[in-house]
């Protein structure tokens, strides 16, 4: 009996230090893979839906339509040419060729990761009057009762 006890807390220790270590979800236009690397890139749609707290999300350069949402305090690098292994970094806007357009009827980026991060990314083309949550409000991004950086 004392065996299995153990055995059951030494799998609960070790799925705790999993979640410790945080990945890196690659994503581009055409993404369909898994993400765990650029040559098996996924959808921003699937990754911003498995990111989870302290993960980072590089996108590759290219034109994103819908209405995404991230729920964990995750990063996201835009403008990225899809070889990199470091997050990006942003000496200013200009340039950016990472875009994320608004379907119509619908806010582009719904937040709501405590302390997520965005960089790299131009949004644009949102409209919140359909929305239910925060309705007229954030039509590009809207960030709900938490912080976020963008």
């Amino acid at each position: 009996m004392e065996k299995k006890f153990l055995l059951v807390g030494a799998l609960l220790l070790a799925g705790g230090f999993s979640t410790m270590n945080a990945d890196v979800i690659y994503v581009t236009e055409s993404g369909s893979g898994d993400g765990t690397s650029w040559s098996s890139a996924a959808s921003l749609e699937d990754a911003l839906s498995w990111a989870a707290a302290g993960d980072e999300v590089f996108v590759a350069k290219g034109t994103y339509t819908g209405s995404f949402k991230l729920r964990a305090a995750a990063k996201v690098y835009g403008n990225c040419v899809g070889t990199e292994t470091e997050p990006p970094t942003y000496t200013t806007a200009e340039g950016l060729e990472t875009f994320l357009k608004g379907p119509g009827g619908k806010r582009v980026l719904y937040l709501d990761g405590k302390a997520s991060e965005i960089y790299g990314l131009d949004i644009s083309g949102g409209d919140a009057s359909t929305e239910t949550t925060g309705v007229g409000r954030g039509g590009g991004v809207y960030i709900n009762l938490n912080s976020a950086t963008l």
